[in-house]
């Protein structure tokens, strides 16, 4: 493999930094997730106290972020909204439940509930090191749970090339369902035909088949024939699949709704009228069930090698995209993720992260944002809008390419070495603040 460095200098006297790599093949590539951190809780309420709350502090109250680190806590599986198999999950149904309910106050700068069981549990996760605080002006309780995907791209331990891939459930705004967690990543993933993260939101993928074809495709969840437990789902045949921004919830149904997210389901609702997880998606059918296994398998007749959804196209068979070629919410109609996305095509700068091929050959290029906290003009890299991210993919003659995971969170870390740096950094400016992700794509 190899890397270089290409700087680019603007007409406003800014500049721009970019990291290509090429070298590898398609199937050297690899989907991990980091080893989860109990630091990854601080790190995201971190993340609210320094990067959004002070954007709007009348819109936030107290924000509680905490991960159980899959301990079972003695909680009826049986609720309002299914009986729920994830820990987290039903711990967030719960805490939410006491909120709505007004059973939680505030006494000499503590949190107390009125429900023993809830009270004692959160002593527990506070002892434990497991609960996090950020905190807004609003006299309100916000209860993120935050999912064990996350971890540190850093940690990933003998590896070539380190890079992080996916868009994952970050701001308050993608939180619109009792199923969802801060930290769950969303975006196709398969590798050698098998679907780690099914596609959703209506996006674009870049595809490689057997063969190291590579091309810019249309895929959904519902292209696949889903498995659970032995039995065969199939949209608009013996299931319906509910996925957003198509539908915010879905509706009754005389059997049951299966809830899952990426690989795995979450719960089951008998009746239906489920609140879709902003990562996930729902099948309703028309009888009753019960599971032995939680895990979905896709089917799908064609073969491929390799496979990753995130974000907007930049080039698609050498034609280069001016505009957004894929659906992002933008405050209208019903909430998908990124609900919070630089939409400003042609001027929002952040740091890029791009996969795709140039000269047939597979090419990964990082373009270097700006500080948070501010650049010097014409010395460090402003960041890439996606417009002249898209130009410059254009002009170094790349045949395809899409975005991955890019802002804050994009690093590359190439033979143990960061050449570029990231994105946010601490109060003094310099200084990186390594973001938790939970989705990587790495050579090993």
């Amino acid at each position: 493999m190899e890397s270089k460095i290409v700087k680019v200098e603007l007409e406003d006297n800014n500049i721009e930094k970019y990291q290509i790599v090429t070298g590898f093949d398609w199937q050297d590539l690899i989907f991990k997730s980091p080893p989860f951190d109990k630091k990854t809780i601080k790190a995201m309420a971190r993340l609210y106290d320094v990067n959004i709350i002070p954007k709007d502090p009348e819109k936030y109250g107290n924000l509680i972020f905490y991960n159980i680190n899959e301990k079972e806590y003695d909680l009826d599986r049986n609720t309002e909204i299914g009986y729920i198999f994830n820990n987290q999950i039903l711990l967030n149904y719960y805490f939410n439940k006491a909120r709505d309910e007004d059973k939680i106050i505030i006494e000499n700068g503590k949190f107390i509930f009125e429900d023993k069981v809830l009270n004692d549990i959160f002593i527990d996760l506070k002892e434990r090191d497991r609960i996090a605080f950020a905190k807004g002006e609003k006299n309100t309780f916000s209860f993120f749970p935050v999912s064990s995907d996350l971890g540190y791209l850093s940690d990933i331990q003998k590896s070539k090339l380190l890079v992080n891939s996916h868009f994952f459930l970050m701001d308050e705004t993608d939180i619109d369902s009792l199923y969802d967690e801060i930290g769950t990543p969303h975006g196709f993933a398969m590798y050698k035909s098998k679907i780690f993260i099914p596609p959703l939101n209506h996006r674009k993928s870049l595809v490689v088949d057997n063969n190291n074809n590579v091309n810019v495709e249309y895929f959904h969840v519902t292209d696949f024939i889903l498995e659970i437990d032995n039995e065969k789902y199939i949209h608009n045949n013996n299931s319906k699949i509910y996925t957003r921004p198509d539908y915010r919830e879905t509706p009754k149904c005389k059997g049951v709704a299966i809830i899952v997210v990426k690989n795995k389901v979450v719960a089951i609702k008998k009746g239906g009228n489920v609140v879709i997880p902003m990562a996930g998606y729902v099948i309703q059918i028309e009888k009753e069930i019960s599971l032995n296994s939680l895990d979905v398998k896709y089917i799908f007749e064609k073969q491929y090698l390799f496979a990753v959804q995130v974000g907007p196209t930049m080039i698609s068979n050498h034609n280069q995209f001016k505009d957004f070629d894929t659906p992002f919410y933008i405050g209208n109609g019903t909430p998908f993720p990124s609900t919070v996305y630089p939409l400003d095509f042609v001027k929002g700068r952040a740091a890029r992260i791009g996969l795709g091929t140039y000269k047939n050959e597979p090419i990964l290029i990082w373009a270097e944002g700006a500080g948070k906290l501010g650049h010097i003009k014409g010395d460090e890299s402003c960041g890439a809008s996606l417009l002249e991210f898209s130009n410059f993919c254009k002009d170094y003659g790349i045949k395809n390419l899409i975005n991955l995971d890019g802002g804050g969170s994009a690093q590359l870390i190439f033979n143990n070495k960061k050449e570029l740096k990231i994105a946010d950094r601490h109060i003094d400016k310099v200084s990186e603040a390594e973001r938790p992700i939970p989705y990587a794509l790495i050579i090993e």
